[in-house]
């Protein structure tokens, strides 16, 4: 029962679950559809992972330029990870 507690808390909030949503759940057609969902322990570690290269990244970069790579020429650059 401690386990859904956790679950519940950490994950069920807005942003936590809208993220889990977009980015941590995989739809797979190889004849057959499958479904991958990436663990709670993953989620939040990729989560910590990119939180950490994107405030270093932050201070690398010259002044007015976010985010990890410049788009592509005709692709627009997505930033889904809200600004701490």
């Amino acid at each position: 029962m401690k386990e859904l507690e956790t679950l519940v808390r950490g994950l069920f909030q807005r942003e936590l679950l809208l993220d889990y949503l977009r980015h941590f759940i995989l739809f797979e057609d190889d004849g057959k559809l499958v479904k991958k969902v990436a663990g709670y322990h993953q989620f939040h570690a990729v989560r910590a992972v990119v939180e950490s290269v994107l405030k270093a990244s932050r201070r690398r970069l010259p002044q007015g330029r976010r985010g990890l790579a410049y788009p592509r020429r005709g692709q627009e650059h997505r930033n889904d990870l809200p600004e701490r």
